[in-house]
């Protein structure tokens, strides 16, 4: 299915947007580890550049590296939502913040975020972590979702593995997780989780474009795509990668999936999940 003859609209489940000078700062780690950025500019104007391609609705996901810098985030994520009725927004915390639910409590319980998302790649403490289990729990009662990337890939640490992910889902019931990249490099496990946690989703960013960024097409059958097509998210990581966004949407089309599991990828699962228009 190509670009043209996707005849529905798109949510993107994985979208990244920063105040400027973060934004900056993480394209040029990126850069210097020779991963050019495709859409560098004003995050003013990156919207636009979504919505050029039939996106409807996208994520705004963001994250911090320290303690004490999720509350100034959280507030321009908040600010930035608010002029963009199309944005979904998520805020972010670091267990070591002086008081990490207070942290995010107003913008999930007052403003209308959706969840949390949290980088264990960046922010050094796992998703099993203990501080973090009261969060989480919160989550739970207010029927939030969690964002994280516990995968491998495209590089791990100590602080990622889907066994982190698996002891908190088992401490967590009921716990919304959207777990990115299809859970690359650990995807067959990720598949596994699916059918043992059924709030458990999977989103496709980077996972099946033709670049060598995320090696896993020969882990995946294929049939898997189909047969969870109702758990899966179309996500791109939008701004951060070294390709066009068509080539994020093509990657999906070239999988041959029915019409109705294309739907669902690309719209109606984030739109149930997110709760959209209700």
């Amino acid at each position: 299915m190509a670009i043209d003859k996707i005849p529905f609209p798109i949510i993107d489940a994985h979208a990244h947007f920063f105040p400027q000078k973060i934004f900056e700062a993480i394209w040029s780690h990126f850069e210097k580890r020779d991963w050019p950025i495709a859409y560098k500019g004003e995050v003013d104007a990156l919207p636009e550049k979504l919505m050029d391609h039939g996106v409807a609705a996208y994520t705004v996901l963001n994250y911090v590296k320290k303690p004490g810098q999720a509350e100034s985030v959280n507030e321009w994520t908040k600010n930035f939502c608010e002029a963009r009725p199309e944005a979904i927004p998520f805020c972010t915390l670091h267990v070591e913040d002086p008081d990490p639910w207070g942290t995010v409590a107003p913008y999930l319980e007052e403003h209308g975020f959706k969840g949390i998302k949290i980088q264990p790649l960046v922010c050094e403490f796992g998703v099993d972590d203990e501080r973090l289990a009261p969060i989480l729990s919160k989550l739970v009662d207010l029927e939030k979702i969690l964002v994280v990337h516990a995968g491998t890939a495209p590089r791990s640490n100590d602080w990622v593995g889907l066994a982190r992910l698996e002891r908190a889902l088992e401490r967590h019931a009921g716990l919304k997780v959207i777990l990115p990249h299809m859970g690359a490099y650990e995807v067959e496990r990720a598949f596994r989780l699916l059918d043992k946690y059924p709030d458990l989703y999977l989103d496709t960013t980077m996972t099946f474009v033709n670049t060598e960024l995320f090696d896993t097409h020969p882990e995946i059958d294929m049939s898997m795509i189909e047969d969870y097509s109702d758990r899966i998210l179309f996500g791109s990581d939008f701004p951060n990668f070294p390709y066009q966004y068509a080539e994020a949407i093509d990657s999906i089309g070239r999988l041959g999936l029915t019409e109705e599991a294309t739907r669902k990828i690309f719209f109606e699962n984030a739109a149930g999940l997110f709760r959209l228009g209700s």
